[in-house]
């Protein structure tokens, strides 16, 4: 030790040497109780360091070249225990149910008694970090004080109230008169389920926990005032489950949301029937994005290769925005290719997205964030219903169930084939595909009406025989081009674009900016998303034929007007960064807020031009072409508003407008339809759980 060390630290040394277990020795103390938040970011990657811990070494002894410096946290504080002596330490949730970090909880579980797991709020360490976290209690094992034992309850508790709003900002307890609730230092009170605070505030999870260790006669409480109704009480008011060591899962994940009461619930309800499991050997995970980088990526003409981003709609693919690979690449990922009815699931992100191979792709590859069900064991109706339960509340509950990390969760391909799926007779499975089959085939109709519209649009404006110069080459004068744009670069003077105008010029036109008013709306910031309140809708949620769930909800607090952001009925929203040019016509009013990359577009005249017709026109070649053109961005494209303005736009006779509308009504009333009966699929799956077949197959017919 240097003479620094010694100046700074020698008093509380001297303290410290009293309570080592053996003289001389400073690995183990002789501490009542030990308290711990670790670091989380970063590895310790000194060898001279890991060597000293059993937990740098791997299962068969060889030293690891770098470890967490949680990690070696928890093996240091268990060290500084004295027999009989408790921790607790706050981790990220990866070291709860990662597979790959069993080997620490079965070094723990091996040295102490698992007294309680309790699951913090993602909100609590905001705006320092979102990372997810669990409290560890545990108790060193010793004779008299924790005699070791093979099997035995262990607490388990989730925070259900935050104590944080996302953005970081302590939630405050009011009283009856809506002022903050004071302690008896003048303190306001944080709302929060984890204790009663002075007799103020209700019970919470450290009273539930007290309960719990007098009843299993834990040293540290006298289990002679153990209070049994009180127990009961807390447990059905809180979220708190008991669970065995033994009735671990096979990773024996400790993590407190896996034995949340929904899901054990869940899980004991579908085994308490007649099951199955998929097959391991059939679940497959796509490649890693290496092996298929997006520049391997063509527009069409190839094997479809399903990404994260069109399984959002549930049951069915999205195509709006699928891309292929050429047979030659699809070839170098045999594994993960599909074939029709096979399910493809997301792994990340928003976890449990379940869409089906239908008969208009009939074949299909996948990207690294998705895993592929192959079900070529199981017969048509059998897989229809197999899609329909994992999109149910019962499926999706299992299937989260399973994610596993703290940053970015995800599902491990494994874990697809540890969900129970219940048996029914096969008339039911019947019910159930003939829905499947009916949206399908409404979604062609619906597909088939659109494309009527486009029809009618194309030959209303030529585009059938429009075929653009594919030159690269093009001379202009100075004041016909940077004189007049201010742009140099090449590709906006391309011979394409000359001949988009000529075609435009053949026609009535006006400029966008002279159809519609534009309205931009925000971007909250980061501190203001959650997963309640507001559903915010971004660029990657939209496509010409709807909205998709959006992933991110905004806090009511974002600000007093938020309302008269909401998007109204016959509003066009329009992209203008990233995927741009993209356009849909909101149907119905929305309870919604839209990024700041989506511009809302309010047409001036409905007598001159109908919502419909522009939106489809925004779709066109005629705009894209013009969308190509005038963006900018080297690596996210950006099309100014200003330039926006410009858009040219062609206005056809109102009669033709309007028989283009009518078509374009059909096809989202259909779509509509077709959504209804996959909702109706996924309810009755829902329904045979909860009251049978008979009571399900009565649902589908009153429906």
């Amino acid at each position: 030790m240097d003479e620094d060390w010694i100046d700074t630290y020698n008093e509380g040394w001297k303290k410290l040497k009293k309570l080592r277990a053996v003289k001389d020795n400073n690995r183990d103390f002789n501490f009542d109780i030990v308290m711990a938040n670790p670091p989380f970011a970063g590895d310790i990657k000194e060898g001279r360091i890991i060597t000293k811990y059993e937990l740098g070494k791997k299962s068969k002894g060889k030293t690891q070249s770098k470890v967490g410096r949680d990690i070696l946290f928890i093996e240091r504080n268990l060290q500084f225990l004295k027999p009989g002596g408790r921790m607790a330490i706050i981790l990220p949730q990866g070291r709860f149910n990662n597979s790959s970090d069993k080997y620490i909880r079965d070094f723990i579980a091996e040295r102490c008694r698992i007294l309680a797991v309790v699951g913090l709020h993602g909100n609590v360490f905001k705006p320092h970090t979102g990372t997810k976290t669990s409290v560890l209690f545990v108790q060193k094992w010793d004779d008299e004080l924790c005699p070791r034992r093979d099997d035995y309850p262990i607490f388990f508790a989730t925070m259900q109230k935050p104590s944080k709003d996302n953005s970081g900002e302590k939630i405050y307890v009011l009283n009856d008169k809506g002022e903050f609730l004071r302690d008896k230092n003048k303190h306001v009170i944080v709302d929060h389920d984890l204790f009663n605070h002075e007799k103020l505030t209700r019970d919470g999870i450290a009273e539930a926990f007290i309960e719990f260790a007098k009843k299993e006669h834990l040293s540290f409480f006298d289990s002679s005032s153990f209070d049994e109704t009180k127990y009961n009480s807390l447990l059905k008011e809180l979220e708190c489950t008991e669970i065995f060591l033994s009735s671990l899962n096979d990773e024996h994940r400790i993590d407190a949301e896996y034995f949340s009461k929904l899901a054990v619930t869940t899980d004991s309800l579908i085994k308490s029937r007649e099951h199955f499991f998929l097959d391991r050997k059939f679940v497959v995970s796509g490649p890693f994005g290496s092996t298929i980088p997006s520049s391997m990526y063509i527009e069409k003409d190839g094997i479809p290769f399903v990404r994260i981003e069109n399984l959002k709609n549930g049951f069915t693919i999205d195509k709006s925005n699928l891309v292929y690979l050429s047979s030659e690449n699809n070839s170098l990922i045999p594994n993960s290719q599909l074939t029709e009815d096979d399910i493809v699931l997301s792994k990340v992100g928003n976890i449990g997205f379940c869409a089906r191979v239908d008969s208009r792709l009939k074949i299909c590859n996948i990207s690294e964030n998705n895993i592929g069900i192959k079900l070529s064991k199981y017969n048509s109706s059998e897989k229809h219903f197999i899609l329909s339960y994992l999109n149910s509340k019962f499926g999706q509950v299992l299937i989260n169930r399973r994610k596993s990390g703290n940053v970015q969760p995800k599902l491990n391909v494994g874990d697809i084939s540890k969900i129970p799926i219940p048996k029914f007779d096969k008339n039911f499975y019947s019910f159930v595909s003939r829905l499947i089959l009916k949206a399908e085939s409404l979604i062609d109709d619906a597909e088939n009406s659109y494309h009527v519209a486009e029809k009618i649009l194309s030959a209303e404006l030529g585009l059938e025989k429009f075929e653009p110069s594919t030159g690269n080459v093009s001379v202009k004068s100075f004041a016909a081009s940077f004189g007049k744009t201010g742009r140099l670069d090449a590709e906006f003077y391309q011979p394409k674009y000359d001949d988009l105008q000529k075609l435009l010029d053949s026609f009535t036109t006006r400029r966008l900016g002279e159809i519609v008013e534009i309205f931009k709306s925000i971007e909250p910031g980061s501190e203001f998303y959650g997963d309640e309140g507001i559903p915010f809708i971004r660029v990657s949620d939209i496509n010409k034929f709807g909205i998709n769930e959006p992933e991110i909800k905004l806090s009511e607090k974002i600000f007093a007007s938020y309302k008269n952001y909401y998007p109204r009925e016959d509003t066009i929203l329009f992209s203008k960064d990233g995927s741009i040019g993209i356009a849909y016509k909101v149907r119905a009013d929305m309870k919604a807020i839209t990024s700041g990359a989506l511009l809302h577009l309010t047409i001036k005249n409905l007598s001159e031009i109908l919502p419909d017709y522009l939106a489809l026109v925004l779709n066109s070649k005629v705009v894209q072409m013009q969308a190509e053109r005038d963006s900018s961005g080297a690596i996210i494209k950006h099309w100014k508003p200003s330039e926006i303005e410009k858009v040219v736009v062609p206005v056809i006779n109102v009669s033709i407008q309007e028989k283009i509308a009518a078509q374009i009504e059909e096809s989202f009333k259909l779509r509509g339809e077709s959504k209804r009966l996959l909702e109706l699929a996924k309810r009755a799956v829902e329904v045979a759980i909860e009251d049978g077949e008979d009571a399900a197959e009565k649902f589908i017919e009153s429906n």
